[in-house]
């Protein structure tokens, strides 16, 4: 997978500019990382039906292709990817990858779960109408001006600019964890896959 490096992203991502810019603080990030080795076969169904219970991100669809793992006779890997814009409200991302190894004889199995978390909210559109004034025959002139705040959607290339940012942001958890090896840049986000 490959990611622009955008340092126009990463200030967007990281301050409120009043342009529709998205507030995201630390507290609204969060990268969750599991790691499991040696479970055991026959405890496997049991400890795929924990982790739907206990990790974000899984629900009964998910729940089921996990059993992939269970015909498969060395690995089995899923990304669980999931944006979430809304106009006026809270808005996020979640990008996972979970994977799953066989050991060589068949009777364990290790697990690797990585789920990156960011909440945000869309900055309202910042309005400002100047009103002009005059006194005495326009020998004393002033200007007022009001400040209106109009709920906005981002555009597609904002949004683009978005997804790309959490996916490197995931990917940057997924590499510090041991997931990954390498992350792979582009110049252009046009030369990313959709």
């Amino acid at each position: 997978m490959s990611f622009v490096k955008d340092q126009k992203a990463k200030k967007m991502a990281s301050k409120n500019t009043g342009n529709g810019s998205p507030r995201i603080s630390d507290e609204e990030r969060n990268c969750e990382v599991v790691k499991a080795t040696k479970i055991a076969m026959d405890r496997l169904p049991a400890y795929l039906d924990h982790m739907q219970d206990a990790y974000e991100g899984i629900d009964d669809q998910v729940r089921k292709k996990m059993n992939g793992i269970l015909f498969t006779t060395d690995s089995w890997e899923y990304q669980i990817v999931e944006w979430k814009f809304n106009k006026g409200a809270d808005s996020g991302a979640r990008y996972g990858m979970m994977a799953f190894g066989l050991s060589p004889d068949g009777k364990f199995v290790d697990c690797m779960y990585v789920m990156y978390m960011m909440d945000f909210k869309v900055a309202p559109k910042r309005i400002v109408t100047e009103k002009k004034h005059t006194a005495l025959w326009g020998i004393i002139n002033w200007t007022t001006e009001s400040v209106s705040y109009e709920e906005r959607n981002l555009g597609a290339v904002s949004i683009k600019k978005l997804q790309n940012f959490f996916r490197l942001k995931a990917m940057q958890g997924f590499l510090q964890n041991g997931v990954i090896d390498r992350i792979n840049y582009v110049t252009d986000l046009d030369a990313i896959a959709n």
